[in-house]
């Protein structure tokens, strides 16, 4: 996963999403745009940052993100947060097998569509750019699934097709985290329970 995709805030200096893609290229390197602290994967999956002062600091991605300012800093406005995003849709499975032992099933998607993407205390709302297109509304009543992958965000609601999204410059980790917040929020205030996991399936004690 990207540094920009897994830190929705500078571990250094706390600037929200002060991350931006690094000299190295995408998916290889980050630099603040607050404090210019550098960021770069080194051996044994750590992420190693050279402050603008010379100095250097190596840990692990767990150490790292215990640093962020926590997500429920960004909650609380309205709509909670949007951003940019390609959305795809599950049109179909394929069967994974070696030999005659199944594997698994993966979903093929459909053709991207690009939009906004709008967090709500009750749902998450996506509105295509295409004119004439209708708003595609996922309530967090109807979630079963949110699942992170190295560059989406899946989400699977009750009756409903997977659908995929891939953020234009936010974080994929935050939208998780912020979802994740915003359901067990919703369960707790609608008197539904704990949300006491997000995948394979969400379920509440």
């Amino acid at each position: 996963m990207p540094i920009t995709d897994l830190f929705w805030a500078c571990p250094v200096c706390g600037a929200r999403d002060g991350l931006q893609h690094g000299r190295e290229g995408e998916g290889k390197g980050a630099r603040c745009h607050e404090c210019g602290s550098r960021f770069r994967r080194v051996q044994g999956a750590r992420i190693e940052v050279l402050r603008p002062d010379g100095r250097r600091e190596t840990a692990s991605v767990a150490r790292w993100l215990d640093r962020l300012p926590p997500v429920s800093q960004l909650l609380g406005e309205r709509p909670i947060r949007q951003a940019r995003a390609t959305l795809r849709i599950a049109e179909a499975e394929r069967v994974i097998r070696e030999g005659r032992r199944y594997l698994n099933r993966i979903e093929i998607f459909g053709k991207p569509d690009d939009g906004t993407l709008r967090l709500r205390p009750d749902a998450v709302i996506f509105r295509p750019d295409r004119q004439g297109s209708d708003d595609l509304t996922w309530p967090f009543e109807g979630l079963t699934a949110i699942q992170p992958s190295s560059h989406t965000l899946q989400l699977k609601a009750r009756d409903r097709p997977v659908a995929s999204l891939h953020f234009a410059s936010d974080s994929v980790r935050l939208w998780e985290e912020l979802l994740m917040h915003a359901v067990r929020d919703f369960y707790r205030r609608t008197g539904r329970g704990d949300v006491v996991e997000f995948q394979p399936r969400i379920s509440v004690r």
